[in-house]
Formats: structure tokens, C-alpha cells, sequence
């Protein structure tokens, strides 16, 4: 059995980590396309900080100044640490400590309280509330010994705004779809975006309003998503009909000149012509396959076993147009399922469900 690499999906319409720059105005986010829908809207600042709809907020850390050993004095070695949930007070071993040795003393989860040693120095977080809501007071004797002496309290901050949806404005008396994104306060500084959001398929970048993202596709586990069998035998078909004919230098022979005729008049010998270079990649391409089972395992449902109709239609009402419904069988002879579709540039191919029909 072979595979191959998954080459498209259904498009899911949604612009994932564009790029985006503030309008002069320092609060209106500019992205390409209008966003529809609030619960799928994602900000991303410096590719690092995700911003919630209510801002992005710190919570308090205060860092001592003074590193370790740290120098316990005689009857100054009590020390009060101060957060919304409560005070926890110590009393340090006189002599000289070390930073190992504070940490245990000043973690104290259910006050919030978690203590850290970075480059020799004692830090305390309060990990429960965020911006002004979340604050940690050191206070005592031995505080100062600590490296609290100049700066004894710290509180959270409002690191980046907030930001909302806004209705487009009206133009010449109507009301433009869509929502601009805008931050309920101007920015200062000038970081970079990455915006993801719903939009229509009208408005879709990813695949152009075809409704079909021919790309590489990932799992979970970041591996690549895969075909087999009759899934296999389709886009490999349909790959061999929409590649144009001696566009690979070392294989000439594959693809067809379906979108050469793009702009011809449509004429009865256009039709014949359409017939003929599909039914010729199809030929070619079930040559391939029988050399390939000479050498590899190619499963029943994988491989073409015949054309059963090619059939070329002018839609009504569009004399410049052609419908091509090509309808294969493979080895196995069982009813098929598909599960992907696949695109070219200006042609569409859509999943049957039984004997492979093409699109």
C-alpha cells in the first residue's frame, strides 16, 4: 500500500497569524480583510503575549536588590510577607543564609505566594490576581537584609490594553459587513501583530473563495496528514488532469492541456480536445501504476482500473463554459467514500460518493 502526501481540505475560511500594523490613530489594528465572528478573533503581540478582549495583565513580583549570602543579625530576623490571601511571618535562622534556603520558607500556595532565586537574589510572586488586583508587601526587621529595605511592595501592571469590535463605518449610506478591531487605549510603544480571525468565504485569502486550501496539513502530533487507497487514487488523479502537460521536464508526458484552453471559444472540437488529453493522463497514468506494482505494494483500492466516462457539458446559460464529470473505477469494485477535494487555479473539483466520480 502506498500514501502520499494530503495536498488539500476544505477551506475553514480563517486567517491564521496575519500580519497587522496600528492605523495613525495608535488604537484601530488595520488587517486585510474585515473580521465576522467575536469568539474566534485572536491578538498576538511580539509573537509572545496573547491578548484577552479585557488586556493583558501581570501579576505582582518584587526582586530583592541584595544577593546572597544574606547576613541575619540578632533580634532582626523576623521578616512579614503581605498578599491579598493573608501575611505569613518567619523568623530566620541568625547567620549568614542562602537563597535555597529562603525559597521553601516563602512558597506558600495557598496564600498565592511563590518564592524564586534568580542570580543569587530572593523574588516573590503573588500568582493569584493580576494587575493591581495582585500585590505582595515585605515588611519586618530582616527585611532589609533580604534586599527589601529600599523597595518593600510591588504590585501587577496593565502591560498591554484591552480591545473590542467595532461595526465598519457606513459608506455612502450603508453599512460596511464586518468588524474593525480597535484597543481601548492608544499604544506608547510599537510591536508587532499577528491577527487570526473569521471571515466569510467571499472574503477568504487562504483559498480564494474556491472553498478548497490546497496545502500541506498537520496533525496534532505535527506530523503530516496522509492519503491512501481510494482517497490516493483520487488526487492522484485529479493531479495528473490539472497540471499542464510538459511542465515537468523530466516527465513530459504527464498532465494535460486542460487549462490551455482556458479563453478558447467553446466550440464542438474543444470538447473532443478536452476528452482526448484527459483520457490520455488517465492512460499515462495507469501505465505508471502497473510498473509501480511490480516493485511496491499497490492496493486494490489505490489503483485505476478503468475510465467508465468522460463526459464534457456546457452549464445553461454559459455558452463560454464546460462542465468536465469524469467517473473512474479501481480494483476492488466497492462502493467509494471521499474524503478530500482539490483545486487549481480557475478549476474545481468536488467529492462523489460512488465510483469515483472526479468533479
Amino acid at each position: 500500500m502506498s500514501e502520499d502526501f494530503q495536498l488539500a481540505f476544505p477551506c475553514p475560511h480563517y486567517i491564521d497569524g496575519e500580519k497587522s500594523i496600528l492605523d495613525t490613530d495608535r488604537v484601530t489594528l488595520q488587517t486585510r480583510q474585515p473580521l465576522f465572528g467575536t469568539g474566534m478573533v485572536r491578538v498576538l503581540v511580539n509573537d509572545q503575549y496573547l491578548i484577552p478582549s479585557t488586556g493583558y495583565y501581570s501579576s505582582a513580583t518584587l526582586i530583592g536588590s541584595v544577593k546572597e549570602p544574606f547576613r541575619i543579625p540578632l533580634r532582626e530576623n523576623t521578616v512579614s510577607v503581605t498578599t491579598p490571601n493573608g501575611t505569613v511571618t518567619r523568623a530566620l535562622t541568625v547567620g549568614y543564609r542562602t537563597v535555597a534556603e529562603l525559597v521553601p520558607l516563602f512558597t506558600v500556595p495557598n496564600m498565592g505566594l511563590l518564592a524564586e532565586a534568580s542570580g543569587g537574589r530572593l523574588i516573590l510572586r503573588e500568582t493569584t490576581r493580576v494587575g493591581l488586583d495582585s500585590w505582595v508587601n515585605v515588611q519586618g526587621f530582616a527585611a532589609s537584609a533580604l534586599g527589601f529595605g529600599q523597595q518593600h511592595m510591588a504590585a501587577g501592571r496593565n502591560i498591554f490594553p484591552g480591545w473590542r469590535l467595532l461595526r465598519r463605518p457606513m459608506i455612502q449610506g450603508t453599512v460596511e459587513q464586518g468588524y474593525t478591531l480597535q484597543f481601548t487605549e492608544p499604544f506608547k510603544a510599537n510591536p508587532y501583530f499577528r491577527v487570526s480571525y473569521p471571515v466569510p468565504r467571499q472574503y477568504c485569502l487562504r483559498c480564494r473563495s474556491t472553498g478548497v486550501e490546497n496545502d500541506y496539513g498537520f496533525d496534532a502530533k505535527g506530523e503530516a496528514l496522509m492519503v491512501q487507497d481510494e482517497n490516493l487514487l483520487y488526487q492522484a488523479s485529479l493531479k495528473i488532469m490539472l497540471t499542464d502537460l510538459q511542465s515537468n521536464p523530466y516527465h513530459p508526458w504527464y498532465g494535460t492541456v486542460l487549462r490551455s484552453l482556458i479563453g478558447q471559444k467553446a466550440i464542438p472540437g474543444t470538447a473532443e480536445t478536452i476528452k482526448s488529453t484527459v483520457r490520455d493522463a488517465l492512460a499515462n497514468f495507469q501505465k505508471v501504476q502497473q510498473e509501480q506494482a511490480k516493485y511496491q505494494n499497490v492496493s486494490a483500492k489505490e489503483r485505476l482500473y478503468s475510465v467508465l466516462s468522460i463526459n464534457v457539458t456546457q452549464p445553461e446559460g454559459a455558452p463560454t463554459a464546460f462542465i468536465v464529470d469524469v467517473v473512474v473505477s479501481n480494483f476492488s469494485g466497492d462502493p467509494v467514500s471521499l474524503t478530500i477535494v482539490y483545486t487549481s487555479p480557475g478549476v474545481v473539483a468536488l467529492a462523489g460518493t460512488n465510483n469515483l466520480s472526479l468533479g
